[in-house]
């Protein structure tokens, strides 16, 4: 009996853990644009306290702009903030001192924990990621987390082609190197 238990258990944990979701604003940018991608946090027990998390990002073809956090920790001095840009990757981290009804009310069925703002600099398909993350309710246990995230493209834009050799110039280089050639002969 304790391992029917034990089993009905292990699997109704999984059902009711909470969801990060990644959503950039398209599913297509051009090289220039700027990419906006929203962590967002949804299926919350109950509220939370804490989270930090490495946000990756492939650097060969954005590059990081800037950030800011979500409104459900509280504003000011209600929260500490930090967010570090690395190589390929930001740090994103953010602490609420509210009481625990304060952060209740803060934070809906589905809130924004950050937003991040990228520069598309080359061509490519990518995903964000998230890693080495940890996320605390207001007793201070962890959160188990799974994730939703997008992945997108960014393509060429046709006002900056990308530069063609002239066809003349490397048609006249083949005939010179032909009359070379037959001219040695």
């Amino acid at each position: 009996m304790k391992y029917v238990i034990s089993f009905i258990l292990l699997f109704s944990f999984g059902a009711n853990a909470t969801l990060l979701s990644i959503n950039t604003d398209q599913s297509s940018y051009k090289v220039g644009d700027t990419i906006v991608a929203q962590v967002s946090l949804s299926e919350l027990d109950s509220a939370l306290r804490l989270f930090q998390f490495d946000f990756n990002f492939t650097s060969k073809i954005m590059s990081f702009m800037d950030m800011s956090f979500g409104s459900s920790f509280g504003q000011g001095i209600d929260s500490d903030q930090t967010a570090l840009d690395s190589a390929n990757s930001v740090y994103v981290e953010e602490y609420s001192y509210l009481a625990d009804n304060e952060l209740s009310a803060l934070q809906p069925s589905q809130f924004i924990l950050a937003t991040l703002r990228f520069k598309a600099q080359a061509i490519g398909d990518t995903i964000f990621s998230v890693s080495a993350d940890w996320f605390g309710d207001v007793s201070n246990q962890g959160v188990l987390v799974t994730y939703q995230i997008d992945n997108f493209s960014i393509t060429n834009d046709p006002s900056h082609p990308v530069p063609e050799p002239a066809s003349l110039l490397i048609l006249l280089s083949g005939i010179l190197v032909i009359f070379k050639i037959r001219a040695t002969k």
